[in-house]
């Protein structure tokens, strides 16, 4: 039985007033008492502590904690774990408490009122668990109830005061989870909660994360429903184990021990750390195999009683590849030797069968090599299987890998750090619906035994850290459109219920924006060479580097309203959570394509260059002054959070290209003012065709060259173009847009008109072509309608689908770089690799079009750049027109702007057509796993730009 209750939910359990048969929490004369057995396990009598303060978080009144009733307790809480606790073993036994469904269940709990439970105590509230864990999530599950965020702490989310609290008496019963062992991973933690641990919350433990720190983090993961961590372990970090107090403190919370994919045997092998100070020579099994045998097991002496599960195999020192073994063959042999002598050392210390105990095995980067080269990986071992750094991961489990006992898991990354600037340290913009895809495709396959997420510093990436929990415990539950409503139950909980839909509209924005390109990938470094900034148009699509500009500022303003109407107690929680992120990425943006621009107006002799040099800087500043804020100046946490933000965190030696400003240009013009204008389109004297089917509106930029006032007059040549303003005055620069009144304007294909513009400074004139053709009338079309020179379609807006046998395309809501993104559910069906196949058993979906040319046009499929599934299946998708033979894209049809950092593969295939009018393009699933887009039919050679030309005019007749 999978968990019937989230974590985030919309049934109200507890509440105010009363109500018949309630259980009286507290009430305005009294508060239940808190009962857990003094025998029962160290995490009963934590937990136990814990809800009597979040008790008087919400109520300002602090139940007594105690081992048992004594005459003041006429009702209590009465927490204890199955064989462990004589409270809840004696309800048992007496038959008041039926756990024939909890007993023997892995992490699984109920909570249920009880009259009179033992003599003097009129009501109990009893919270059963199956074994320790999960009678602590069961104590966390009521807090929860009552109004306490998992957060309250850790992003300071205030409850909601009540007076009284009354609880469901109905029965609860939640587990065991879907994924046995849930956890995260603390990581590249130099900028953030290591330099926060240290100057901040516990300045006594050094450089590192002790047990101060811990206690909160395990506190935070069982309020999660978490059960397992792996530790900060970086460079100048203090290891983890070198606190002798951090394994108890774990063992206290009931957390899994593990360590990272470079960390075999619980040993932290970083520059400077562990293997450095205790071991001896070369790390390099092949050489020195007992001095590396030697001290793994010295640590399994020391952590072999606790609870952990272990890394085992070797890789390099610092995030390297494995030294010894010239060739792949003897690099595989060591390996497994590696894996005996690791077993041994196990079942020396830990346990005789081996097998029992729980291993992991972490192909991690040049490792998945080895091991699809035929590494052989003891049955009973689980195989995580790493995402690509970027969200995507790298292949699942075949078939025959599904049936090993050991099971397999999933390593998933939030953030990523590396020497170059494709790390992303800073921001949280994974996407949740990138998460969710992901995670649903890893359990479609059987990774169901492990999920670890590297977290970096935890903040500021609770949000994705909470759905990747949430699905860890029960991915069922969730629809392919469950993301929005997961946003939406969040910022209800721990934001406002009345900006909740508000909250999710403008996050989903935020992850959108950064999908198509995140906040720390705008400027990019590569080899020594100049940085690389310029990536969205200036000139074309209507200035898609400033309506990017534009989104961002729409989200950041109102983050700003909101925030403004919160309450006081919710303030900080709402700048941490929403206002920090998304406001900083607004500013990043603001800094580099501010600063794109300046150069490229210097370029072109425009007086403006010094004005977006100046917003350039402005946004740097604010940025400065956002962290800082954040670090030291929230409103109620004061400066709790200092050392936790960092404005430009990493990489490696100091060389933050990805957060350095790009070089800027103050030109403000030279000589006497002196007018020149740049249509949309940079076609000279001609700016970018209006349609009668996609109206919308072109801009005329109109600069000075040189200094002084221009004043200036824009005429029409015919009555229906419209100019927008009409006239006015500037110094260096103005934006002057142009319209077609379509009722006025006449029909009849091409037509020509144009833009006269006389100043003081000289004139211009820009010829304005208009594209509206008698035939066909637009309100008589259906599908897409091409427009200029092309026909562009979000995958989502399909005319119509078609199922395949047990599989189907399905809308993944807030999936895009632009809109949403549609992909094939299940992702375990078989690849169709022949038309036929293809044809007879493929799920399909159908795109109705209306060209209005002949020859050969071009085909773009764009694709989020996701693995194959497995081995020997592709990322393949087939492309048919008008019900012809369906043709492959594969490798050959890839194009050259494809990347994880554009969160783009684009297919390129031709496209001929015959004759004009009416056609049908039919997407077809090859291999399931394949996430798509966008499509384009390109009937001329498209314009530079990031993202492609927008969405094309779609008649009544599409979806």
């Amino acid at each position: 039985m999978l968990g019937v209750v989230a974590q985030i939910t919309a049934i109200a359990q507890v509440g105010e007033p009363p109500a018949t048969g309630r259980f009286p929490l507290v009430t305005a004369r009294e508060v239940a008492d808190v009962l857990v057995d003094a025998d029962d396990w160290k995490v009963a009598r934590i937990a136990a502590g814990d809800l009597a303060q979040d008790v008087e978080r919400v109520t300002g009144r602090l139940p007594a904690v105690r081992h048992a009733p004594d005459d003041r307790t006429a009702c209590a809480v009465l927490i204890g774990t199955l064989g462990a606790s004589t409270l809840v073993d004696g309800l048992v036994a007496a038959g008041r408490l039926d756990v024939a469904d909890l007993r023997g269940q892995w992490e699984s709990f109920v909570i249920e009122a009880i009259d009179e439970p033992m003599p003097g105590v009129a009501r109990g509230l009893v919270i059963a668990g199956s074994d320790r864990r999960g009678t602590a999530y069961g104590v966390y599950e009521l807090s929860r109830r009552i109004g306490v965020s998992p957060w309250y702490w850790w992003a300071d989310v205030a409850p909601e005061r009540r007076t009284e609290l009354y609880v469901d008496p109905a029965r609860v019963r939640v587990g065991p989870p879907a994924v046995r062992y849930r956890g995260i991973f603390i990581n590249d933690e130099m900028w953030g909660i290591r330099p926060w641990a240290e100057g901040t919350l516990a300045p006594g433990e050094g450089r590192g994360l002790g047990p101060t720190t811990y206690a909160r983090v395990f506190e935070l993961l069982l309020r999660l429903r978490a059960n397992h961590i792996w530790p900060a372990m970086h460079r100048g970090t203090i290891p983890f184990n070198y606190y002798p107090r951090n394994r108890e403190v774990a063992d206290d919370y009931a957390i899994v021990m593990g360590s990272s994919h470079i960390e075999p045997m619980l040993r932290n092998n970083m520059h400077g750390a562990e293997w450095d100070r205790e071991g001896g020579g070369e790390w390099n099994y092949a050489v020195n195999r007992e001095a590396i045998l030697d001290y793994w097991e010295r640590r399994i002496e020391t952590n072999g009683h606790y609870e952990n599960i272990y890394t085992i195999g070797m890789r390099g020192k610092d995030d390297e590849p494995m030294t010894g073994g010239a060739t792949r063959g003897e690099q595989i042999a060591l390996l497994e030797r590696i894996f005996r002598d690791q077993r041994e050392i196990l079942a020396r210390h830990v346990d005789p069968d081996p097998a029992s105990i729980p291993q992991v095995f972490i192909p991690y980067t040049e490792v998945l090599g080895l091991y699809d080269a035929g590494l052989q990986v003891p049955d009973d071992v689980t195989i995580c299987w790493p995402d690509d750094n970027f969200g995507y991961i790298r292949r699942l489990p075949t078939d025959a890998e599904r049936r090993r006992s050991g099971g397999s898991g999933v390593y998933y990354h939030l953030q990523w750090l590396n020497g170059a600037t494709t790390a992303y340290t800073w921001l949280n913009t994974t996407p949740p619906a990138l998460i969710f895809a992901e995670l649903t495709k890893a359990w479609q396959h059987g990774a169901r035994r492990l999920w670890v997420l590297n977290v970096g510093d935890i903040k500021p990436g609770e949000l994705g850290t909470e759905l990747f929990l949430e699905m860890a415990w029960d991915p069922v539950r969730w629809r392919l459109d469950g993301v929005r409503e997961f946003l939406v139950r969040w910022a209800r909980r721990d934001l406002d219920p009345r900006f909740a839909e508000e909250i999710a509209d403008l996050l989903e924005e935020h992850f959108r924006l950064g999908f198509a390109r995140r906040p720390e990938h705008l400027v990019q470094s590569r080899g020594g060479q100049p940085l690389e900034f310029s990536w969205f148009s200036h000139e074309h699509y209507g200035d898609e580097a400033g309506l990017r500009l534009a989104r961002y500022a729409a989200i950041a303003r109102r983050a700003e309203e909101i925030y403004e109407q919160l309450p006081d107690a919710r303030k900080d929680a709402f700048f941490e959570l929403v206002l920090y992120p998304v406001r900083c990425a607004a500013l990043m943006n603001e800094k580099v394509i501010s600063a794109d621009r300046s150069l490229r107006d210097a370029a072109a002799g425009r007086a403006t260059a010094h004005e977006h040099a100046e917003r350039a800087r402005a946004a740097a500043r604010q940025i400065l002054e956002l962290t800082e804020r954040y670090d030291a100046g929230l409103l109620t946490a004061g400066d709790k959070w200092r050392y936790m933000m960092h404005w430009a965190p990493g990489p490696w030696g100091g060389q933050r290209h990805q957060f350095e400003m790009p070089p800027l240009s103050d030109f403000d013009g030279l000589g006497p003012p002196r007018l020149e204008v740049a249509p949309e389109g940079g076609r000279g004297g001609a700016v970018a065709e209006l349609s009668v089917f996609t109206r919308g509106q072109r801009f005329i930029d109109l600069f000075n060259t040189g200094r002084g006032e221009i004043e200036w007059r824009a005429r029409a040549s015919v009555p229906w173009l419209l100019t927008e303003p009409p006239v006015g005055r500037f110094v260096t620069g103005r934006r002057l847009w142009v319209r077609v009144d379509w009722d006025a304007a006449p029909r009849g294909g091409q037509l020509d008109a144009a833009i006269e513009i006389e100043s003081n400074a000289g004139s211009a004139r820009v010829t304005v072509p208009v594209f509206a053709p008698a035939e066909p009338a637009r309100d008589s079309l259906t599908g897409f309608v091409e427009s200029h020179g092309c026909v562009s379609m979000e995958a989502e807006h399909f005319s119509r689908r078609r199922d395949g046998d047990g599989s189907a395309w399905q809308v993944i809501g807030g999936l895009g770089r632009c809109g949403d993104s549609v992909g094939v559910f299940p992702t375990t069906v078989a690849s169709r690799s022949e038309p036929a196949a293809i044809r007879a058993h493929s799920p399909a979906l159908d795109y109705e079009m209306h060209l209005f040319g002949t020859g050969d046009h071009v085909l773009h499929v764009d694709c989020l750049p996701t693995q194959p599934v497995a081995p020997g299946r592709g990322a393949r998708v087939a492309i048919s027109l008008d019900d012809g033979e369906p043709v492959i894209l594969d490798e050959q049809a890839r194009d050259v702007p494809s990347g994880v950092l554009a969160n783009l593969r684009r297919w390129v295939a031709p496209l001929p057509i015959d004759e004009p009018g009416r056609h049908v393009l039919t997407l077809w699933m090859v291999d399931p796993g394949v996430i798509v887009d966008r499509i384009a039919v390109h009937t001329a050679a498209p314009p530079p730009s990031y993202l492609g030309p927008p969405e094309s005019f779609r008649g009544r007749g599409a979806r």
